[in-house]
């Protein structure tokens, strides 16, 4: 049926929308987060605010772009879709089998 959306489609919209958003949040956390730490190492004379700034934003620059929360997450998915996948190919191959055993 021509125009007719499918079920994931707002499902996909949606999951872009959040990921967008969660990026942009990042984004700010990044560039507020750097100032923050660079006005608290002053104030606690802990040395070059400008390290601490630098340093607060590579952490967060990396987990913005490497996305190790979403990594971790495909991740789980994918594992407990591959034993899923595991388990039913082995119930399938023994009940194939004619004594019904597993070698």
């Amino acid at each position: 049926m021509k125009g007719a959306r499918t079920v994931t489609e707002p499902a996909a919209a949606r999951k872009a929308f959040l990921s967008f958003t969660n990026r942009c949040f990042s984004f700010i956390i990044i560039i507020f987060g750097a100032a923050a730490i660079g006005d608290l190492s002053e104030w606690l004379n802990a040395g070059n605010p400008a390290v601490f700034a630098a340093v607060a934003t590579a952490a967060a620059t990396l987990q913005l772009v490497f996305d190790f929360g979403g990594r971790a997450a495909l991740h789980d998915y994918l594992q407990r879709r591959y034993y899923w996948l595991r388990t039913s190919l082995n119930i399938q191959r023994k009940k194939s089998l004619p004594n019904g055993k597993l070698n």
